[in-house]
C-alpha cells in the first residue's frame, strides 16, 4: 500500500471515502508523510466523531483529525484550512467563488503532488497549493474549468 512506501502520499475524496466505514484502521496504516484534502462532506464521512465542521470552530476540528490520523489536512471552503502534525494551521482566503465547479480540487491534487515530488514538506506543499490555486482562478471571472487552471498554473 502507498502509505507504507515512505515516500509522501496525497489522498483525495474518493480514496478517503473507500475508508468511511474503517477510518481507525485508514490511520493505524499511515506510516509516510501524508496529505489529505476534502470537502466539508468527505471531512464528516472519514472523520465522524468530529461532527460537522460548520457546527463548531474548523480550525480546533482539523487539528484534531490531523492529530488523530497523523497526516496533514487541507479542508477546501471558502476560507481553506491546511493543518499540520504539530498544530500549525493556515486559513487560506485566497478562495474565489469559481473554484467550486467539478474537477478544480484534482488541479489542487496535482498541485501539491508537484510540490512533494520536488521535496516540499506536505504542509508547505498543501499551504503552497492553495495559494496558487486560488490565484490561477483569479485570472478568470466565469465559465472556469480545471484545463484553466492548469494553464494558468506556472
Amino acid at each position: 500500500m502507498a502509505l507504507r512506501t515512505g515516500k509522501p502520499v496525497v489522498l483525495d475524496a474518493d480514496a478517503l471515502i473507500v475508508f468511511e466505514d474503517i477510518a481507525s484502521l485508514f490511520y493505524e496504516t499511515i506510516t509516510a508523510p501524508c496529505v489529505m484534502i476534502s470537502h466539508d462532506g468527505e471531512f464528516a464521512k472519514v472523520f465522524p466523531d468530529l461532527g460537522d465542521v460548520d457546527g463548531g470552530d474548523k480550525i480546533v476540528k482539523v487539528r484534531e483529525a490531523a492529530k488523530l490520523s497523523g497526516a496533514v489536512i487541507l479542508l477546501k471552503g471558502a476560507d481553506t484550512v491546511v493543518v499540520a502534525l504539530d498544530g500549525r494551521a493556515v486559513a487560506n482566503e485566497n478562495v474565489p467563488t469559481n473554484l467550486a465547479t467539478g474537477g478544480i480540487g484534482d488541479v489542487l491534487l496535482e498541485l501539491i503532488t508537484g510540490f512533494l515530488a520536488q521535496g516540499m514538506v506536505p504542509f508547505e506543499a498543501d499551504c503552497a497549493g492553495a495559494w496558487l490555486h486560488g490565484a490561477a482562478a483569479s485570472e478568470f471571472v466565469s465559465g472556469l474549468v480545471a484545463e484553466d487552471l492548469i494553464n494558468a498554473s506556472p
